[in-house]
């Protein structure tokens, strides 16, 4: 097993993405792979949403998965300049060591790179899960670009973080783009492209 080194500041964001005591016990952690820049590149997945991180900083040297510890990521969000170094079975960051808490996660993690959409391509509306969207508070301003109807995945930015992208998996909402105005509210006068003739 060989160590592995993050920027402790991407510990919270990757803790927000992945699963909690999902039976694909992998998912309850983070997968970590050498990126070919040097450095690594982070995921986190619940399975509705996802963040990639390249983390420049971070000394990766195979792939592994590793748990988030939930004192690690309390320690992080002080502490986010310290790295988070995992050895073995510890993790420690900030001086605080936790013996047995890093140890890798045997499993294998789903291919990330098949769910993040082609972009770009014409969008006529975007349907949310709004939970999905609370995930991203605290990250400034977010855009959003969405692929195919609106329905399929979508890709988060965040302008504070440019190494962070995330994949949301689409909601399915069945009103057409002519229907994005309600009847209610071209009632009370705001345009559409149904009463702007």
């Amino acid at each position: 097993m060989t160590n592995l080194t993050i920027t402790a500041k991407y510990l919270p964001i990757l803790a927000r993405f992945a699963a909690k005591k999902d039976i694909r016990y992998f998912l309850n952690g983070f997968l970590a792979e050498p990126h070919p820049w040097g450095g690594a590149t982070l995921v986190a997945t619940d399975g509705h949403s996802m963040c990639i991180i390249y983390d420049k900083e971070a000394v990766c040297e195979e792939i592994q998965i590793r748990p988030i510890p939930k004192r690690m990521v309390a320690l992080a969000k002080k502490h986010d300049s310290i790295p988070v170094v995992y050895v073995g079975n510890d993790v420690s960051t900030a001086g605080e060591q936790l013996n047995g808490a890093g140890e890798s996660i045997d499993g294998t993690y789903p291919d990330w790179r098949k769910v993040v959409p082609f972009l770009p391509v014409k969008c006529d509306g975007l349907a949310v899960d709004t939970p999905q969207l609370d995930k991203f508070s605290g990250m400034g301003g977010i855009r959003i670009f969405a692929s195919g109807d609106g329905g399929s995945s979508y890709i988060v930015r965040s302008e504070e973080c440019p190494e962070f992208l995330a994949v949301v998996m689409g909601y399915r909402y069945d009103v057409p783009p002519s229907d994005a105005i309600q009847l209610w509210a071209i009632a009370a006068g705001i345009p559409s492209a149904t009463n702007s003739e």
